[in-house]
């Protein structure tokens, strides 16, 4: 049994402003995947697209949520298979902390929850981290032009 204690909900009192983004500024984004070699291989693919900078990465709920109130992603992508958590209960963690962020689900469809579900629950992508991370990559790219 994980040892990782719920995240509590923001203060707003005490939770510091957004800081405004310049468009040169690259885009920060924390990736949260329990396991190892995908955030390698997402730190690996993101350091190839310009105008993308890795805020973070780790398997981690508590540790991604001081990312996001740290870092401010303005996209967070997700593996909803952690341990001793439920994907809609990380979702809705991810969405209480950083509602404006994209939130990508890059997961083995098999092994996780309905993509359905996971969209309904506060996902705005999902993909098959198998065969579907050229198209991830393609949305990373698209954010940098709005």
């Amino acid at each position: 049994m994980s040892t990782e204690s719920r995240p509590h909900p923001p203060s707003h009192e005490t939770d510091p402003p957004v800081s405004s983004r310049s468009p040169m500024d690259p885009i920060p984004v924390v990736v949260l995947d329990a396991d190892a070699g995908s955030r390698l291989q997402w730190s690996r693919m993101l350091a190839e697209v310009p105008g993308i900078e890795l805020a973070g990465a780790t398997g981690l709920v508590g540790e991604a949520i001081q990312l996001i109130r740290n870092r401010h992603p303005r996209v967070i992508i997700l593996d909803p298979i952690l341990p001793d958590w439920n994907a809609a209960t990380v979702i809705h963690a991810l969405r209480l902390w950083a509602p404006a962020s994209l939130l990508l689900i890059a997961t083995i469809p098999l092994t996780t929850e309905p993509a359905p579900r996971l969209l309904q629950a506060g996902a705005t992508h999902y993909f098959d981290k198998r065969t579907d991370i050229t198209r991830a990559m393609s949305v990373l790219v698209e954010i940098q032009d709005r």
